[in-house]
């Protein structure tokens, strides 16, 4: 499954796509060399240093690229190729933890999909990373100790349950999620298709409370609910995760007609 995250995060990616991009693999996006940042330098001397397998060492690449790719952000940490490409540019020092923060919080729920049990790892990878990187002197103990408050010991049980709610949610508003592949999704009718919602709220909602199995959002200063949700739905949110939702009312209740991301609370 590692094969597919360099996917956008879609539910609709098409097979042949998969095929395609396994073929790819992290041949040519794994490069580090063409970026002048010295974090380029030191991925790839931390991958060359790793005694693993050659499918682990792709593992840890993939990962690395990733994060490159986070850094490079809106593009005023990158400079400009001859050929047209951008590479990063900023060292080390230009970062703090907040960038662990956005690769992890952010930039990894919208471009990566992985299984929850795989994004579990990115953390331990990641911190394997900077620990090698401060041991081989590229950046001062404060430095890293900024870096390492990004990543809690908790850090990976929390990115796990929030793919796995992402998951559950999905399932409320699509019961065949491979469907698509299948081409049954052609001949299902959604809820809204079915029955027009009295009221519709979509975008980004911060979870409030649940009341049995069912929740409560709030968008803005409008609190949204009761919304029907599911038990497991309901302890995999902790108050104050964000969730990418959209929501129709149907009399006193309100359904879910389409999820996104969820974030932990803070992101945004």
């Amino acid at each position: 499954m590692w094969r597919s995250f360099f996917h956008l995060r879609t539910r609709a990616f098409s097979v042949e796509g998969s095929k395609k991009l396994r073929k790819v693999g992290f041949i040519a996006m794994a490069d580090f060399s063409v970026h002048p940042s010295n974090i380029g330098q030191a991925a790839a001397g931390f991958i060359s240093s790793l005694n693993l397998t050659a499918k682990s060492k792709r593992q840890y690449e993939g990962i690395l690229w990733l994060f490159v790719e986070s850094l490079k952000g809106d593009g005023s940490t990158c400079i400009e190729l001859p050929s047209g490409a951008y590479v990063l540019n900023d060292d080390w020092d230009e970062f703090y933890g907040g960038a662990i923060s956005v690769f992890l919080d952010w930039f990894l729920p919208r471009k990566a999909m992985l299984p929850a049990d795989e994004m579990k790892r990115v953390p331990g990878i990641l911190k394997k990373f900077i620990e090698w990187s401060f041991g081989e002197g590229y950046f001062c103990r404060d430095r890293y100790d900024d870096f390492m408050e990004s990543l809690p010991k908790a850090k990976s049980s929390d990115i796990k349950r929030l793919r796995d709610l992402e998951d559950a949610l999905y399932l409320l508003h699509n019961p065949s999620p491979e469907g698509w592949a299948t081409r049954v999704i052609d001949n299902v009718e959604t809820l809204a298709e079915r029955r027009r919602p009295e009221e519709l709220e979509e975008g980004y909602m911060t979870f409030l409370e649940a009341e049995g199995e069912r929740g409560y959002f709030q968008k803005e200063r409008k609190k949204i609910g009761p919304v029907l949700l599911t038990t497991k739905i309901v302890s995999g949110f902790k108050r104050g995760d964000i969730a990418n939702l959209t929501l129709g009312r149907f009399q006193k209740v309100w359904m879910v007609l389409e999820t996104g991301n969820v974030y932990p609370e803070g992101t945004f």
